[in-house]
């Protein structure tokens, strides 16, 4: 396997119709900003890269155990780190915090990555007074989002320019485990 990015990053992936409005307000915002487009994404873990077949094996496994996750959407945030210019804060539950715990515990050069469920919808140095205008107007529909898949992402050393959002390389997309019972969660109908 190709391992020209040295650090993987666990993503958690929203279910289809959530992905599709998520991607649209991403890349209407790129267009707009002249950023980058990248997939709707909640990062679970972020480490150095080892041996990928022992990292896909573990993210295969957790799949397997793991059912959908529903996080509320808490805020529009924003912020001046460049992975966090324009983003959803999510809140945290026990599953999500469960799945990072397995994560930091099996890496095997564990990393300083604080788990902090966000959705970012822009990447790119802006204004404070834009990034706020921002906010106002985005409008995003749901108070809750449903992720059904699991993404291990090659990705930079550093994420500090935008060249280094550009050619990540997913190296495995995973549904989670179907729920026995239907979704009795308004968002879910």
């Amino acid at each position: 396997m190709k391992k020209s990015l040295p650090r993987i990053a666990f993503w958690l992936i929203p279910e289809q119709r959530f992905y599709d409005e998520l991607l649209a307000i991403i890349v209407k915002l790129a267009k707009r900003f002249d950023a980058p487009v990248f997939q709707p994404h909640v990062t679970i873990y972020c480490t150095r890269r080892s041996d990928d077949r022992d990292e896909l094996t573990l993210l295969t496994s957790l799949a397997q155990l793991t059912r959908p996750l529903t996080l509320n959407v808490e805020t529009v945030q924003t912020g001046e780190s460049l992975n966090k210019t324009l983003f959803l804060q999510l809140q945290k539950t026990a599953e999500c915090n469960s799945l990072y715990q397995v994560l930091h515990g099996a890496a095997s050069s564990p990393s300083g990555y604080r788990f902090d469920p966000h959705l970012s919808l822009l990447y790119q140095h802006t204004p404070r007074f834009m990034r706020e205008a921002l906010v106002s107007q985005l409008g995003f529909p749901y108070t809750a989002i449903r992720f059904d898949r699991l993404q291990a992402v090659a990705i930079p050393e550093n994420l500090s320019s935008l060249e280094s959002f550009l050619g990540w390389q997913t190296l495995l997309s995973i549904r989670l485990a179907p729920s026995k019972t239907a979704c009795e969660d308004p968002i879910c109908r």
